[in-house]
């Protein structure tokens, strides 16, 4: 009986979805972490490395999104899942390669071809880092937003756990995936831990796929409904490549229409006097012709994700990641540069993370008792009132910023803790335990300030406390959201509403380093708190929006009248 139940729990479908999603996890989350580190050893002269992986790979996903998504769309499930783990993880395995050969033979690539072999190590290196970003995103476009809802069978309430466990699976790894990934390269060497990710990567993709093909056989709505859409697809595909100039143009006065319907009416369209000799120019040029389709899939992509009613809770969704408020490197680095020590920093953005897995719990049982709309608002509402906190961390005592100051408090230099303050805005990537590693190698090659160590710490310690409880906020209002698309975008354009929204939300990690550039002060840190407090606030409206929109108020505040009447 025990081994019967034992056999059923590690062959049942939620096992099959879990583990493959946990294997994912783990090597995304030890990929992100350790990237950073890597440019970090090979160029430890200054961050122009890391930044220039940062932003290239946000413009990618940027303008990538919508397309990658519209991909996603148009080809079979399985398929899908099969090109992305692989190119994902051939990537990888690669990168990692070049890393451990470039870290070994340092000397003799740098002295190749005058410097050639050097720059075009690392071109290699951040190459194939994006590509194995753009690929991991149509991985996680493909089953964390269109396999999911197939799994779940439609069902609402079972849609809220499935996704509820996936994202504490998620954080959970967010949390643990470094450490080992950090032990290796601490005591062993970086190489070391170069080489395991690339086994790691190389064992994972076989047992990931073998899983999800567990999955794919054992729901057959994965099969039967996408096949129909993928040859509608192509169908749409060959009537855009004979009409393409007369879309575009119809596209101009109606995109709304367009996104919504393919061009194949009964009556034919208009025909343009310069469209057969357009199409016949771009025939005879299948690279321009590649290159106005992924222009017109971006725009047509666009237009899709704003027909749908729940854009704008996605908007304000994707306004939540436009800010410094948040365990990323930017106030992680403040932190440490006001004289919270590492390990102290450990245990609060350990104590984030379990606010966070704790919000997955909650999540599923407040959604089943006042629907997804009123749970949006409360988890809105929520990480607004405590980032209240980090606005009033400004004027708390212990505060570094130069408007307000107060003279019984005497600020003491401690000159043991001599680190970079500057690497507070080291432009990587927005994991927390990515900075752990940077912050500690850079503050061998920068010149930094003296940290300060204050005598009083409310300020900071409002600060954290106020982006800690958030965490609970944060993460109810992105399951909100994301069931909303789930349930609400149709089965055919999932996958290019979700890029459009990875694309929204890269935008706004875009503009929040830019800001940290213009504002690169820890004495001028309070206006990036101000900042990141009024987009998120955006977010909020944004949010609130969509549901008086859909359910025709915020608040019943007839019955809050009749109650005072009574």
């Amino acid at each position: 009986m025990c081994k019967g139940n034992l056999k059923n729990c590690f062959t049942s479908l939620s096992f099959l979805v879990y583990s493959s999603h946990a294997l994912s996890c783990w090597g995304d989350r030890m990929w992100s972490f350790s990237v950073g580190l890597f440019l970090i050893e090979i160029a430890p002269e200054n961050l122009r490395l890391t930044a220039t992986y940062g932003l290239l790979s946000g413009i990618m996903i940027f303008f990538m999104g919508a397309i990658i998504g519209n991909w996603v769309d148009k080809t079979e499930r399985l398929k899908t899942v099969k090109i992305s783990l692989f190119i994902q993880n051939s990537s990888v395995i690669a990168c990692a390669i070049i890393v451990a050969v470039y870290l070994t033979w340092k000397t003799e690539i740098v002295d190749t071809w005058n410097g050639f072999g050097d720059i075009l190590s690392k071109i290699a290196i951040i190459g194939l880092a994006v590509i194995a970003n753009l690929a991991s995103l149509a991985g996680n476009i493909s089953v964390r937003n269109d396999w999911i809802v197939e799994i779940s069978e439609r069902d609402p309430t079972k849609l809220a756990y499935m996704t509820a466990a996936l994202r504490r699976i998620d954080l959970a790894v967010k949390l643990l995936s470094p450490v080992l990934a950090g032990q290796l390269m601490t005591y062993i060497s970086i190489v070391a831990g170069s080489l395991f990710i690339a086994v790691w990567n190389f064992i994972s993709v076989f047992i990931e796929y073998f899983l999800l093909h567990k999955v794919f056989q054992a729901v057959p709505t994965l099969a039967t409904k996408k096949k129909s859409i993928t040859a509608g697809a192509e169908q749409q595909e060959s009537n855009n490549v004979e009409g393409t100039s007369n879309s575009i143009e119809e596209s101009t006065e109606s995109p709304q229409l367009e996104a919504m319907k393919v061009s194949s009416d009964d009556t034919p369209p208009k025909p343009d006097e310069s469209s057969p000799k357009a199409c016949s120019r771009l025939a005879k040029h299948p690279l321009c012709m590649s290159f106005f389709s992924g222009i017109f899939t971006l725009y047509n992509g666009w237009s899709v994700y704003l027909k749908y009613d729940v854009a704008p809770a996605g908007f304000g969704l994707a306004l939540l990641y436009m800010t410094a408020l948040g365990f990323d490197n930017i106030t992680v680095g403040f932190a440490y540069s006001q004289g919270i020590t590492e390990s102290i920093l450990g245990i609060l953005m350990a104590c984030g993370a379990l606010i966070g897995i704790m919000s997955t719990f909650v999540y599923p049982r407040i959604r089943n008792r006042i629907g997804l709309s009123r749970t949006g608002l409360i988890s809105f509402s929520l990480e607004i009132f405590c980032l209240t906190f980090c606005l009033m961390s400004i004027i708390a005592p212990g505060n570094p910023y130069k408007f307000i100051k107060y003279p019984h408090l005497i600020e003491k230099t401690a000159a043991s803790q001599n680190n970079a303050s500057m690497a507070i805005y080291n432009i990587t990537s927005t994991t927390s335990s990515e900075f752990s590693a940077h912050s500690n190698i850079t503050s061998t090659t920068v010149a930094p300030e003296n940290v300060k160590k204050l005598s009083s710490y409310i300020s900071i310690g409002l600060l954290m406390g106020g982006i800690i409880t958030a965490r609970f906020g944060l993460w109810s209002a992105d399951l909100t959201v994301t069931q909303l698309f789930m349930e609400n975008v149709e089965e055919s354009e999932r996958g290019v509403v979700n890029g459009v929204q990875n694309s929204l939300n890269m935008l706004m990690e875009i503009l929040k380093f830019l800001l940290v550039i213009f504002i690169s002060e820890t004495s001028d840190f309070y206006i990036l708190i101000i900042i990141s407090y009024m987009f998120i606030c955006f977010g909020g409206i944004s949010f609130a929006r969509y549901s008086l929109r859909a359910r025709g108020h915020l608040f019943h505040f007839e019955k809050v009248c009749a109650c005072s009447k009574q």
